[in-house]
């Protein structure tokens, strides 16, 4: 009986030995079935049971070990509590067992700062290999991508929740929620498009400061040295006032203008109509080439002959003012020589009447 237990076993053990040996694949199962043509070991089970990865407290102890070699770490050195495998070098953990992130580290075109919470950048690209974002998306990416934005419960829209920081464009400068710097020349640094082309396609909506008081800056203007040359200002609690610089510390050469009253009645104020007007409405003001000829300091003229020319009203109340001084000096001698004419007429009269 033993003897045939024996050559029973001997005969099971070269014929695994033989399938190993021709198919170098082997099947652990209770229903018999072959192992899956793409795997070298099939564990296969119906009694929900799993593989028992070898463990121990540090993966680092692990006197030699292979590539590919999967361990279990159960102590909570190196990233944790998990489980590693050994890439040649290093091990690396895969699966989080309560251990935390305690660094990122990354490869070119990606660059990490490290650290648990890191700044994560792609390089532009330069070229047209793989892995390199272009320069639209390459801004986009590195400026906004770091400020934890949320997705908009019900909506396709996002947003930076209060208190998650700043966001920057083109800058590493976060002063302001919103900060977007450009070193170009001939170009604008923003653009705001409504292409809704009707009556209520709107622009910018801007709110700020208060219901009763007055001194909040709604717009403030700023020349390349951050010297501020103008502000849109709240002047009351229902209005707003344009402000520019006018500090005598900014001029020179000062002295009375050589414009008056002369020149103010050589303007010409025209009724018109805009071209591209569909309600056709009837139109009182200034011809921009008509008024440089008379006024050049109130027109803007364009830098290209295809550009458009403008005005700005606001530098014709000096000359306005100055016509009104003029013509009240005119209006103060006629006065003075009325008034001495009745003085004489008076007297003429009181001799003749003696």
């Amino acid at each position: 009986m033993k003897r045939n237990i024996f050559y029973s076993a001997t005969i099971v053990a070269l014929t695994l030995l033989l399938s190993l040996q021709v198919n170098a694949q082997v099947a652990i199962n209770t229903t018999g079935a072959g192992p899956n043509a793409s795997a070298i070991l099939d564990l296969t089970n119906t009694a929900s049971k799993g593989l028992l990865v070898p463990a121990v407290a540090d993966v680092t102890t692990v006197s030699s070990p292979a590539q590919h070699l999967f361990m279990y770490q159960t102590g909570t050195n190196n990233q944790g509590v998990g489980l590693y495998y050994y890439e040649g070098t290093s091990w690396t953990r895969l699966a989080s067992g309560g251990g935390t992130i305690t660094s990122v580290t990354a490869t070119s075109p990606i660059s990490s700062s490290g650290g648990s919470a890191p700044n994560i950048t792609i390089s532009a690209a330069s070229t047209t290999s793989s892995g390199y974002l272009k320069m639209a998306d390459f801004t986009k990416f590195n400026n906004i991508a770091k400020v934890p934005w949320a997705l908009s419960s019900g909506t396709s829209s996002y947003y930076a929740p209060t208190g998650s920081g700043n966001i920057s464009i083109g800058t590493s400068v976060e002063s302001t929620r919103l900060y977007v710097k450009d070193d170009g020349a001939d170009k604008y640094v923003a653009f705001f498009d409504n292409s809704g082309a009707t009556e209520t396609s709107n622009g910018i909506m801007i709110k700020a400061g208060t219901n009763s008081t007055s001194g909040a800056v709604f717009l403030s203007f700023l020349n390349s040295d951050d010297s501020e040359i103008g502000k849109i200002w709240q002047s009351g609690s229902n209005s707003i006032d344009l402000a520019t610089s006018s500090d005598a510390r900014l001029k020179n050469r000062i002295q009375h203008t050589h414009f008056s009253l002369e020149n103010l009645m050589k303007i010409k104020v025209r009724d018109y109509y805009w071209n591209n007007d569909k309600a056709n409405k009837l139109n009182t003001g200034f011809i921009a080439q008509e008024l440089y000829e008379v006024f050049p300091n109130a027109v803007a003229v364009p830098s290209k002959p295809e550009g458009t020319w403008m005005i700005s009203q606001e530098k014709l109340i000096p000359l306005i003012v100055k016509s009104i001084q003029d013509q009240q000096a005119t209006i103060k001698v006629q006065e003075e020589r009325i008034k001495s004419l009745e003085d004489r007429l008076s007297a003429l009269e009181q001799k003749i009447g003696k």
